[in-house]
């Protein structure tokens, strides 16, 4: 009841007293007790009512005992998400109830209160509680043991799981033993061979030298252990000790020893890669082989051909294209000391070299020569040989390049029509006559006119001379593009690589490019006749790149611009270059064709490279001059 009862009426003087019963020490039931008592009901009524308010206590006192057990089921659960131990205590570890007199529960939390002098469990009062700690117990070695090869297992490295399975080996176990099933270690074996393999297979198609070594190291000390008590394979590693044999022969250029680890590896081997990669080497030793050999003999033609074969089975570029430094053209046309060439069916030059030809100037001539003098006043007089020049770009002043070729006997027309160049004389006369096209922004100017581009295709492919100039852009509105689409459409159907892009010269144009600098390499050739009295040239201020594919074309580099591409590059007209066909010239910077005063040897480098296009493969031959250069 919320109000308490009234108090009894105070007994009368001399009635009998009788004691109260002793029910509950509870002082509102004690009331009630005497009330009832004090009024004179039965007995059995009292007791009746006193059972029915301690039944209401109880309720009421276990209802709040309860939701103070949950609050403190809470904050221990809080409690324990905060211990450091508890994060990493093993969760395989689960405390059972020990026996039914414990004080704790079957899942007791990691910390609780406990009483020092009673517990609540058995109903005794106690003081103030105090909090302990409970720890998990240490896990067993088996335990340790599963939980290592389990990490193997899930993501272990090769070398954790050889660690593992070598130190639970038997031969292993004298001291600490594993007390382990065999069957774990098998499941540890598999891990084993399925990260070698995989290890191997990585290793064979990087295909590259030190990582073949290294996967070879790791395997041998495994391999003979997994094979011997797993019964396992390895074929990956046979195929990587036949590669990098192969390697090895390779580096040593013997022939015949990588024919003989070819032949083995197809008997013995399924892995079509490995053979391919095997086939491809022996090809480049093969035509390293003819390189050297073709040095060995002196001989320009095989050297030609081995250089041709070199470059195409993918041998080092700086070896095969260095080669090429121990041809010396020759021709009567080149002026010596100022002078003009002449025959003489009986002679010897200069270099010791049996010949028709006794007035010549050489590749790699010593001697001093006169300064921009390549070839003799009026070496084509009465030729009757011609350079004819279609400017499809923006206007040019081509005067001083006009006079430079005529001071050499040569007929220079300069036209802006195509037809013009494609006169039945001009190109009836192949020998005689060489054709220049400086190429537009827009292909409306060849594109249009396919039949006349096969045309000149025929038409140095019968021995005339082609020369393809392109440019960057001109800073004029019609032409905002690189002007190369002309070009491109020559080059597309000779079957050469494409000219593309616009780069503007470094320092507006005014760059010049050294032969000989102290640091980097040189951009300008120091072996072919056209440069060879030219130490310095101004690279031009817009410029086009050239394609490399050029050089394993059989073109000759002559002039890289200051961005590293390639701006110039000319097939030479000598029958081991061109095979009969006339020469073709390809050059990335038109604005040299301006002569320009401010342009550093422009004059001079245009003039050799317009005349040398007009010579023909009767005019010139190569001999052989080593220069005794390693590559």
């Amino acid at each position: 009841p919320s109000a308490p009862p009234a108090r009894p009426p105070a007994a009368q003087p001399g009635a009998a007293q009788r004691s109260p019963p002793q029910i509950c020490r509870r002082p509102g039931l004690w009331a009630i007790d005497r009330r009832l008592a004090g009024e004179g009901a039965r007995r059995e009524e009292a007791e009746a009512m006193v059972l029915l308010m301690k039944d209401q206590v109880a309720r009421v006192v276990s209802t709040s005992s309860e939701q103070r057990a949950k609050e403190r089921a809470k904050k221990a659960e809080a409690t324990e998400r905060d211990l450091p131990w508890k994060r990493h205590a093993p969760k395989h570890y689960e405390p059972t109830r020990r026996d039914k007199t414990s004080v704790f529960e079957a899942t007791p939390p990691r910390t609780r209160h406990s009483r020092p002098l009673s517990c609540s469990k058995v109903g005794l009062a106690g003081s103030s509680p105090h909090y302990a700690r409970i720890r998990a117990c240490s896990p067993t070695r088996e335990r340790l043991c599963k939980d290592r090869i389990d990490d193997c297992l899930k993501g272990g490295t090769l070398e954790e799981c050889w660690q593992v399975y070598i130190e639970a080996s038997a031969w292993q176990q004298a001291d600490t033993p594993w007390p382990i099933q065999n069957v774990m270690f098998v499941k540890v074996r598999k891990r084993i061979s399925k990260l070698l393999k995989q290890q191997l297979r990585e290793a064979l198609a990087s295909d590259d030298l030190e990582a073949l070594e290294k996967a070879e190291k790791a395997a041998l000390s495994k391999v003979d252990i997994l094979g011997s008590l797993g019964n396992n394979k390895f074929p990956e590693l046979a195929d990587i000790q036949a590669r990098l044999q192969m390697m090895r022969a390779v580096d040593t250029g013997n022939v015949g020893q990588l024919e003989d680890i070819l032949a083995e590896t197809r008997r013995s081997s399924l892995n079509q890669a490995l053979i391919d990669a095997g086939e491809r080497e022996h090809a480049k030793v093969s035509a390293r082989a003819a390189l050297d050999q073709a040095i060995q003999e002196e001989d320009v033609t095989a050297l030609r051909q081995a250089v041709a074969l070199c470059l195409t089975r993918g041998v080092d570029e700086k070896v095969t294209l260095g080669a090429m430094r121990n041809v010396c053209v020759k021709s009567k046309y080149f002026a010596e000391f100022g002078g003009s060439g002449a025959n003489d069916p009986s002679g010897v030059d200069d270099d010791g070299c049996v010949g028709r030809i006794t007035s010549t100037r050489s590749f790699t001539r010593e001697g001093t020569v006169q300064a921009n003098q390549l070839f003799g006043q009026n070496c084509f007089k009465n030729e009757g040989r011609a350079i004819h020049i279609l400017n499809l770009g923006p206007k040019m002043d081509l005067s001083t390049f006009r006079r430079r070729l005529q001071a050499a006997g040569l007929a220079v027309n300069i036209s802006t029509d195509i037809d013009d160049v494609m006169a039945p004389e001009i190109l009836s006369s192949p020998e005689l006559n060489t054709i220049w096209v400086i190429s537009g922004s827009e292909s409306k100017g060849l594109e249009t006119h396919m039949a006349q581009v096969l045309k000149l295709v025929e038409f140095n492919r019968a021995g005339g001379g082609l020369g393809i100039i392109a440019s960057g852009t001109r800073g004029r509105a019609d032409y905002g593009t690189p002007l190369v689409k002309d070009a491109n459409v020559l080059l597309i159907q000779l079957g050469f690589g494409q000219v593309s892009g616009h780069f503007e010269g470094y320092n507006a144009g005014k760059h010049v490019l050294e032969k000989f600098q102290a640091d980097g390499p040189s951009r300008l050739s120091t072996t072919h006749p056209t440069l060879e009295s030219i130490n310095n040239l101004a690279e031009g201020w817009t410029l086009t790149e050239l394609s490399e594919d050029l050089l394993r074309q059989g073109f000759s580099e002559l002039v890289r611009a200051s961005t590293g591409t390639l701006l110039t590059a000319l097939r030479e007209p000598s029958q081991a270059a061109s095979g009969g066909a006339g020469p073709v010239l390809v050059h990335g910077s038109a604005v040299q064709l301006l002569c320009s005063k401010e342009g550093v040897g422009q004059e001079q480098f245009m003039t050799n490279l317009g005349i040398y296009t007009c010579l023909r493969t009767k005019d010139v031959y190569e001999v052989f001059k080593s220069t005794g250069d390693t590559f």
